[in-house]
């Protein structure tokens, strides 16, 4: 596991992590017996399964990255301890999810032009004091000044979230940094709800 590794999230979700003293595993398990992930990227600029579905005049959108940034103030948790990361595959296998619900997640998360190989995986909680948190400002990351975090607040009716939780139930959503679990949402990473709960 070379390269640093990254966990993806908007501004409304950095205060909750903040609060909780760093990132838990707390996406949407879907299997009777499954166990919940936090999911980090490998991608340096940012990761493709990591942007939310909107509902936008009352049809579901997927915004593309440029867009993505003007929607949302969006922050990063950089990991800059040695803590060991799981690839994509065995990350699945350690959480029990199934053959056949990884492999739906996988193809949800290609569709968002996503890449199973720079998705990594903990089952455990990593604290802060791991954790560089950085901001994308004038079209680069930077270290973020946590003062000016805001708290959680509703997003306007044009830029709401589409709930995922029944519909990946079916696994047809996409991973959360990989397809599914963002742990704090994430997003607070979710990976698209199931398909996508990584905390975002």
């Amino acid at each position: 596991m070379s390269g640093t590794k990254y966990h993806y999230t908007i501004e409304g979700k950095v205060s909750l992590i903040l609060d909780s003293g760093g990132l838990i595993p707390t996406g949407s398990a879907l299997a009777p017996r499954e166990k919940q992930v936090l999911w980090f990227s490998g991608n340096k600029l940012y990761e493709p399964t990591c942007i939310k579905p909107i509902i936008k005049a009352g049809q579901i959108e997927y915004p593309n990255w440029q867009t993505y940034q003007s929607l949302f103030k969006l922050f990063r948790f950089k990991l800059i301890s040695k803590r060991h990361l799981s690839g994509w595959q065995s990350t699945c296998k350690q959480a029990k999810t199934p053959a056949k619900i990884r492999r739906k997640m996988e193809q949800a998360g290609r569709a968002q032009k996503g890449k199973p190989e720079q998705w990594f995986g903990t089952l455990e909680s990593v604290p802060l004091t791991e954790l560089q948190v950085q901001v994308w400002r004038d079209q680069k990351w930077v270290d973020a000044d946590l003062a000016g975090i805001d708290k959680p607040r509703p997003l306007p009716d044009h830029q709401q979230f589409v709930n995922f939780t029944d519909a990946s139930k079916q696994a047809t959503a996409t991973p959360t940094h990989p397809p599914r679990r963002q742990a704090h949402t994430p997003t607070t990473h979710r990976v698209l709800n199931r398909a996508r709960s990584k905390h975002a």
